[in-house]
């Protein structure tokens, strides 16, 4: 009698390979082939770095510093969704790394082993077969401009493209239920990643386990896997929440303070952006829709479908849900372009087991090839993605951040910043989130109009950005401006408080190259301003640039310095509560006998320092100091 064994209804479609060591190498070249195309496509958008990466490093940067997982001195905050990304950026920082370079060498990376996946998953269920598919869905990735855009962006995006393309290689075999256990929990860790990588990872792991559950009809054996797919998600979720609350004293992010705010504008915002980003992928997009449709419509494929589109209409209703994004570049697609890639790759080979026509197979792959001449000239073509080849004033705020670093690095002054990325990475000081992505007072208290702004640029509190008495403030990005853009720096700049405690001063950097950037400096700070008492006054010379067009640079002695031209253009500098009497200036200069200075009494009761040069030189005056002799009468 034979014994019989317990064999499931629903068999693998895989195949003896005939020669493993020619498909491992074919693969493995085509792996190679998916990354030289990653890493050729972003130098297209290359140095694109965002913004919001550089809150990222500078966390990674204080951490390695000994600081701890903190923005700035002060209470700690969670300024940043990505724990995993900074920690990884943070090891390579550790092995001595720029952290910047770090984060592209991870994108580059984790970007091509998304692609593998793909490929992968093509080789290693249809074998030769899946060549095909494995080829389509990984060129569709690679060739995307959002993938090559994130892939130097700075921000998580290649770790979420990489853990999820694993995570649905890894499900796809527990569908085929090919050594479950192992591929349960590769599964599970994978999104167990995820939801660390970011608060909204773990959606892909309920989508998943929704569609494992519904396509299994609910049985006993579904609820088990969805307990084992969940397991890892559960107990990272629950380590990172401890962590978070021992830590940070606070249950969520205090980014999700920030960026969440549901409304009906942001809502109207989530399905353009969705919408546009599939427009932007097209016509492969529809392609990846229709075979997605077909694997749900065939039985043998079906868990496979369900599982895909599962994933992706889940997240696009959350980016909805979320209002869209700001960025360049479609980055919440990224997610929609793995999984639509998987999804093509899948097609093929369904296409070509299932049907018995070979001219039918033939002129749809090729009609499927054909696609990628539109898909590639949209790529270059689409608006979004051009924004990343302009937008580029990330690294002005790297030369004005690196000449207040030097100029004022001892004396570590408050800044208040609107740009809460490359200013305070590359001047590494003390800083004040003006939209409170890290600062808690602000996420807290949020305005009545809140959910009706772009999203993440809406809280503010002038009075309260004003109360912390910043020494520096700088409106907009790096290049500043007299009128504010934020919520906070609008509110500060109608007060008589601002107008009259604070000076625009434009700054110009050399390092590396030349920017100027208007900064307000608080001009009575005790750590960089006017230091007076009733017998001495002494002003900064970079000051007296206060109401003109010349600006405050670095001298050959690392000091910050400004040039004094002629009279008829001189330096004026308002001076406050000066006492009766004479004062006699005493004047840290280059060629300092050639400078001459004035003070005049006003209406207004203030006193204004006018300083010009009499001479063939152009003097670099570092400071000024006015000593008072007092009227005879007193």
């Amino acid at each position: 009698m034979t014994a019989q064994t317990d064999q499931p209804q629903h068999r693998s479609t895989a195949q003896k390979p005939t020669n493993r060591p020619i498909l491992a190498a074919v693969g493995a070249g085509l792996i190679v082939c998916l990354g030289v195309v990653i890493v050729a496509g972003a130098q297209r958008y290359h140095p694109f770095l965002s913004d919001d990466a550089l809150i990222s490093l500078r966390y990674a940067k204080r951490l390695l510093a000994g600081q701890g997982l903190t923005w700035t001195e002060g209470p700690r905050v969670e300024g940043y969704s990505n724990l995993l990304w900074v920690l990884l950026v943070s090891a390579l920082g550790w092995m001595g790394l720029d952290l910047i370079q770090a984060a592209r060498l991870l994108g580059y990376g984790l970007m091509s082993l998304a692609g593998a996946a793909v490929v992968w998953c093509g080789l290693v269920r249809h074998h030769v077969r899946g060549l095909l598919g494995a080829a389509m869905g990984g060129l569709f990735l690679a060739l995307s401009a959002p993938v090559a855009v994130w892939a130097i962006g700075g921000l998580e995006q290649p770790l979420i493209a990489a853990l999820l393309a694993w995570a649905m290689v890894f499900t796809f075999r527990v569908a085929d239920r090919t050594h479950e256990s192992r591929y349960f929990y590769l599964a599970s860790f994978c999104f167990g990643l995820l939801s660390i990588t970011r608060p909204d990872g773990p959606i892909f792991a309920v989508a998943t386990v929704a569609a494992l559950v519904l396509g299994n009809r609910f049985s006993r054996k579904s609820l088990s896997h969805a307990a084992k797919l969940l397991l890892f998600p559960a107990l990272f979720i629950a380590g990172q929440l401890l962590f978070r609350l021992v830590y940070y004293r606070d249950w969520i992010p205090n980014t999700a303070r920030v960026k969440i705010s549901p409304s009906d504008t942001h809502l109207v915002d989530g399905v353009r952006y969705v919408a546009g980003g599939f427009m932007a992928l097209s016509p492969l997009s529809w392609c990846a829709v229709a075979a997605l449709i077909a694997l749900v419509a065939v039985k043998r494929t079906r868990i496979h479908g369900l599982v895909l589109a599962f994933n992706a209409v889940l997240w696009a209703a959350y980016v909805v849900f979320i209002g869209g994004d700001i960025f360049p570049a479609w980055r919440h697609i990224i997610p929609m372009i793995v999984l639509f890639a998987l999804a093509l790759s899948e097609g093929v080979n369904l296409l070509w087991s299932e049907s018995e026509t070979r001219p039918v197979r033939l002129t749809v792959t090729i009609l499927l090839f054909l696609s990628f001449i539109p898909f590639l000239s949209l790529q270059q073509s689409n608006s979004e993605n051009q924004r990343a080849i302009h937008e580029r004033w990330e690294w002005d705020g790297e030369v004005l951040g690196l000449l207040l670093k030097e100029a004022f690095g001892d004396e570590q002054p408050l800044f208040a910043v609107s740009a809460a990325g490359t200013l305070p990475y590359f001047s590494e000081l003390p800083v004040v989130d003006m939209y409170g992505l890290s600062d808690p007072f602000i996420a807290r208290n949020p305005p009545d109009d809140f959910g009706e702004g772009r999203i993440g640029h809406e809280l503010g509190d002038g009075a309260y950005v004003l109360s912390r008495e910043p020494d520096l403030v700088s409106f907009c990005g790096p290049a500043g401006r007299y009128r504010a853009c934020s919520r906070s720096g609008k509110e500060m700049a109608e007060t008589e408080e601002f107008a009259q405690e604070y000076a625009p001063i434009l700054f110009k950097g050399e390092t590396p190259y030349e920017f100027i950037g208007m900064v307000w400096v608080r001009k009575y700070s005790d750590r960089i301003g006017i230091q007076q008492d009733e017998q001495q006054i002494t002003v900064p010379g970079y000051l007296l640039a206060e109401q003109s067009d010349h600006d405050a640079y670095l001298d050959a002695d690392g000091q910050l310095v400004v040039s004094v031209p002629p009279q008829d253009d001189a330096l004026t500098l308002t001076l406050y509560d000066l006492a009766d009497g004479e004062w006699q200036a005493q004047i840290d200069a280059s060629y300092a006998d050639e400078i001459r200075y004035s003070i005049e009494s006003q209406a207004d009761g203030n006193s204004e320092l006018s300083v010009w040069s009499e001479g063939e030189h152009t003097p670099e005056i570092r400071s000024l100091t006015l000593h008072h002799t007092p009227d005879e009468n007193e």
